[in-house]
């Protein structure tokens, strides 16, 4: 009795838990139960849908597949069913590609061309007609291809035409092509060289010797009787004469970017007593007040390394400066202003000139004090920069 309970709670606990139950042929076929009644639910065999019963006292198992099984309908919704539980309800008229996903199945097809399916190129309409070469590479393919000329061979050299040479003694050539000769001269007239691979020639039977002359080049002209010896590059002292005891010309000759020479002093150089040649230093150029002053570069133009200008500037008078005679672009052109101020001095400074932080400075305008501005070029003059170096000093 007890076991009956025991079965009887659990069966009324499974049910009351959702749970459902499989065909049971011991069920089935007990006299006392008869077969499932119409209306019975049960599981299928894989528990992923349930059968239903439309008949009374169906003996018959549902998964039977033998063909045994009458009265069980699937109640699993079958998209394909026109009745039943299964029979899916409002079920929407799908277009049959919907179902089958076959691109045939379309409606409205385009008109393809045949390469559009087939990827082909032998399937293009209006290709170009391309020589071979464009798919081989081949060289050998080109239509026309140039006569190409056998290799080169470089002729020697003659005493008349043009040709390849081969180095021999007492001649090097440089990396980049450059032949030199790099014979030493041993003796001039038993005169050896110096350690420079110079000789100095030694006039022999002068009539007077030159004291402390040296002499990098002699040239004779004329032919038989007296002939005339120029020195060309001449340093000494004393009395200079030819063969004969006669006065020697001696030339001047201008030196040159190339080749050595006598010089003239210009602008930014002097000369000392002694032959010195040196550049100068900074030139001061002292200006007089005005309305308008122009501060000239010429000084730089000719070689002054710098240019220091004192402008005075009157009680309560403005002076409007300008720069002229810049040199070339290219050439940088440095000077410092130095400005002697009075009361309320002012000034006007020219567009061109470009200040820090684009800040144009006034002046101090403090009788007896000192402004001082550093100013440059290196375009020619087409811009200035200028630096406030002090004020009020």
């Amino acid at each position: 009795m007890n076991r009956v309970l025991f079965l009887f709670a659990q069966t009324i606990r499974w049910v009351q838990a959702g749970g459902s139950f499989l065909y049971d042929a011991t069920f089935a076929n007990d006299p006392n139960v008869g077969g499932y009644p119409q209306g019975a639910v049960l599981l299928n065999a894989t528990l992923s849908g349930f059968w239903i019963n439309t008949v009374e006292n169906n003996i018959t198992s549902p998964d039977a597949t033998d063909g045994s099984a009458h009265g069980w309908l699937p109640m699993n919704p079958d998209w394909n069913a026109t009745g039943g539980p299964g029979q899916i309800l409002n079920r929407p008229d799908l277009a049959t590609v919907a179902t089958s996903g076959q691109y045939e199945d379309l409606q409205g097809l385009p008109d393809l061309a045949v390469v559009a399916t087939s990827g082909q190129y032998g399937d293009l309409l209006g290709t170009p007609n391309l020589a071979v070469v464009a798919t081989t590479g081949n060289y050998d393919d080109l239509i026309n291809t140039p006569t190409i000329p056998p290799e080169f061979t470089l002729p020697p050299a003659t005493t008349t035409t043009l040709g390849g040479v081969i180095v021999g003694s007492g001649l090097a050539v440089a990396a980049n092509g450059t032949l030199s000769a790099t014979a030493q001269v041993k003796t001039v007239n038993t005169n050896a060289p110096d350690a420079n691979g110079n000789v100095s020639a030694i006039i022999q039977d002068a009539k007077a010797i030159v004291p402390g002359t040296s002499a990098s080049l002699i040239q004779f002209q004329g032919g038989t009787g007296n002939p005339l010896m120029r020195v060309l590059q001449c340093q000494g002292v004393g009395t200079h004469t030819d063969w004969n005891g006669q006065m020697l010309e001696i030339d001047t000759v201008p030196a040159t970017t190339t080749s050595l020479g006598a010089v003239m002093a210009g602008a930014g150089l002097a000369v000392a007593a002694n032959g010195t040649l040196s550049t100068e230093g900074t030139v001061i150029v002292n200006l007089t007040g005005a309305a308008n002053v122009a501060l000239d570069l010429t000084p730089i133009v000719q070689g002054t390394p710098e240019i220091l200008v004192n402008l005075p500037v009157a009680a309560g008078a403005n002076t409007t400066v300008s720069m002229t005679n810049p040199p070339a672009s290219g050439t940088l052109a440095q000077f410092v202003l130095v400005v002697h101020n009075s009361t309320s001095s002012a000034i006007t400074w020219p567009s061109s000139v470009h200040w820090p932080q684009g800040i144009v400075p006034a002046l101090s305008g403090i009788a007896g004090k000192l402004d001082t501005f550093v100013i440059y070029t290196q375009d020619g003059g087409a811009t200035y920069n200028g630096f406030v170096a002090g004020q009020g000093q």
